[in-house]
């Protein structure tokens, strides 16, 4: 082995351990998320909740790091709903953190995170009709679930059968222009509508909303990502 390749080695094997390093560190602290959050008023659990998600949600793909700051949210969110079980914004953080992890998650592991996520958006909506978030979520619920074929969608009616069969493709798109209704500029929720509209074939209405996106002021990480991912839809669409 030549010097170069030891040297190689070396910044890899550090790299690795660094990755390591950090991945140790954020299960730490995670597991002293439950204790402290008992402390927390609920203007700490709000900041803290909508901190590890907007963490997350700046991350992209299949990243150990932004599941791990959802869990985070999600723990914080369970810690929310038992202090404040009569308040609907705990309940939709949960489905949105939960809701947000399912991407990344197993087969056998989706189907729980996706009962447990649109458990929380039903009782978050049961309390206020209007929380978007909720209405985001059970979006994303329907639009996943009518997208499943084949083998993936028969073992998911065996567990997800009222979910399965009452999707579509149509029922998301309602979800998010309700939310859309009451968060104009989200646009996450925008470029989500956006994507089903492409999955019905109506490119127009795509078009228009992702328009629609551009024209939006940009005011966090996780909003230049989906205006990153805005601009590479229309470009597919010309």
């Amino acid at each position: 082995m030549n010097k170069n390749q030891e040297i190689r080695n070396g910044e890899k094997k550090k790299f690795k351990l660094f990755n390591i390093f950090i991945f140790l560190m954020l299960i730490f602290f995670s597991a002293n998320i439950a204790s402290s959050s008992q402390s927390m008023t609920k203007q700490e659990l709000i900041y803290n909740i909508n901190y590890y998600i907007n963490k997350a949600d700046a991350l992209d793909g299949d990243n150990s790091e932004r599941v791990e700051y959802l869990k985070k949210a999600s723990e914080l969110a369970k810690s929310f709903t038992e202090k404040y079980p009569n308040d609907d914004a705990g309940y939709a953080y949960l489905a949105y953190s939960l809701g947000s992890i399912i991407k990344n998650a197993s087969f056998y592991k989706k189907i729980s995170l996706t009962i447990e996520a649109k458990t929380a958006a039903d009782k978050a909506l049961q309390i206020n009709i209007n929380n978007s978030m909720a209405l985001f979520i059970l979006g994303m619920i329907n639009r996943e679930s009518a997208e499943l074929e084949g083998v993936q969608r028969t073992l998911a009616r065996q567990f997800l059968s009222d979910i399965v069969n009452d999707a579509s493709f149509e029922k998301a798109i309602k979800y998010f222009q309700r939310a859309v209704e009451l968060d104009a500029n989200n646009i996450q929720y925008l470029y989500e509508l956006g994507k089903t509209y492409e999955k019905i074939n109506e490119m127009d209405e795509a078009k228009s909303i992702y328009n629609r996106i551009l024209k939006l002021e940009i005011k966090n990480g996780k909003d230049k990502k989906y205006v990153e991912k805005t601009k590479r839809r229309i470009n597919k669409l010309i």
